[in-house]
């Protein structure tokens, strides 16, 4: 009788321990890891459609009443807001041609607090300062990690999408066109980011890299004044398309051990790739164009300048030798008759 007693007790816990384990893999099975990013697959689906054809009318009402791992859907239309994301959502538009976004006040369109949201399918316009070169007025602002924007276009802001702060984000499939300021922007606290399959046209800057550990895959930076800026250490910039950009192609300023490689950089206004000072140890192979590589050019300067002062002081000394040289021969001669 113990010895049952015994058995029913171990099975019961067994039980419980296996109960207990299958709902852990079938909690799991909701979650969704998608390139570093995580979604819960049984999140709500909210509409947010302007003609009252959905669950709210307002897109920040729709995040607001939303929970982590909720969808929200926003129909086509032109929606005059700002957006403040602050909990783990996806925010899909309908195409970047039907969903538009601009910006009603001087802020982002979309500000991204949160991390592991994504934010897709919409054209986002007008987030301009009163004046200045600042990253936040832009059209999307992150500041968190691992988070996607996709298949947005951006025109017409400041900066198009700015990572002021975070990790492991990714801009994929975004055309980025007419900001002011920078196509996308990755700043000195954001770091291991990726920009892939962006078109930036027509802006000041197409991408501007001030982070580390940092890498624009298979990109194009067309017409813009200025193609890529790089102006801190490790980022990759490979499989690019930089051309016909009005100054340079690709610029590096201050800063080392990058890698630039396999790009097609050609056509620029002053230079292809300009390696401006303190740009050392830095890889470049296998790229089409033309480099411009101040460092050895400020080397050739100093030793230009070294040999002109030399000759300026070392000249009255040379002609003195000369002199004497010319006196000793004539006294000599003389003596010889």
């Amino acid at each position: 009788m113990l010895n049952i007693f015994q058995n029913l007790k171990c099975n019961i816990i067994f039980s419980i321990f296996y109960l207990l384990s299958l709902f852990s893999l079938l909690a799991l099975q909701f979650t969704i890891p998608v390139d570093g990013q995580i979604y819960n697959a049984d999140g709500r689906d909210y509409i947010v459609d302007l003609n009252g054809d959905g669950d709210f009318l307002n897109i920040q009402e729709a995040i607001n009443q939303s929970k982590s791992g909720d969808n929200i859907i926003v129909n086509e239309g032109i929606y005059h807001t700002n957006i403040i994301i602050s909990k783990r959502i996806q925010l899909i538009g309908r195409g970047s041609d039907k969903t538009i976004i601009i910006s009603e006040k001087i802020a982002p369109c979309i500000e991204i607090l949160s991390d592991s949201c994504t934010v897709r399918g919409f054209r986002i316009e007008h987030s301009n300062p009163i004046k200045g070169e600042v990253e936040y007025y832009s059209g999307i602002v992150i500041n968190s990690n691992y988070n996607i924007i996709e298949d947005c276009e951006l025109n017409n802001n400041n900066f198009g999408i700015a990572i002021l702060s975070g990790k492991e984000n990714i801009i994929r499939n975004n055309i980025c066109m007419n900001q002011k300021q920078h196509g996308i922007s990755i700043r000195q606290a954001a770091n291991d980011n990726e920009v892939l399959n962006c078109i930036a046209k027509y802006n000041t800057i197409g991408i501007g890299i001030s982070g580390t550990n940092n890498i624009a895959y298979n990109s194009s930076c067309i017409e813009n004044e200025k193609g890529i800026f790089i102006n801190n250490d490790k980022n990759i910039v490979r499989n690019c398309k930089i051309k016909s950009n009005n100054e340079y192609g690709l610029s590096i300023y201050e800063a080392s051990d990058n890698i630039i490689e396999n790009n097609e950089i050609n056509s620029n206004g002053r230079y292809d790739i300009f390696l401006d000072r303190g740009a050392h140890n830095n890889k470049l192979r296998n790229n089409t164009g033309d480099v411009k590589d101040v460092y050895y050019e400020e080397i050739g300067y100093v030793i230009a300048f070294i040999t002109l002062i030399l000759a300026i002081f070392c000249f009255p000394i040379v002609i003195i030798i000369f002199v004497i040289i010319v006196i000793i021969m004539f006294f000599k001669k003389r003596k010889n008759k």
